[in-house]
């Protein structure tokens, strides 16, 4: 048996399923801060769902999977849209 030295082998890849849990947790998070109403809260949970948003949307494409539209929009209206 081979093995490649570290700098050689491909970073490990996190299953898509992982990351759309994730995604669901992230929501969760944000929906929690907004009923708590601390705007900092809300902002720190709006970063971490558009930072799981673009771990999903980036390991679909690198598996040539599409994104479903309803994701896609959301991601840009993370990004976008000021709160």
């Amino acid at each position: 048996m081979t093995t490649l030295p570290d700098a050689a082998r491909p970073p490990m890849r996190a299953p898509v399923r992982l990351l759309l849990q994730e995604v669901v947790h992230a929501r969760d998070l944000l929906a929690t801060a907004r009923t708590r109403g601390d705007p900092e809260l809300t902002r720190r949970a709006r970063s971490i769902l558009c930072d799981t948003l673009e771990a999903y949307t980036q390991a679909l494409a690198e598996r040539a999977l599409p994104v479903p539209y309803a994701v896609r929009d959301e991601l840009r209206l993370l990004q976008h849209v000021p709160w």
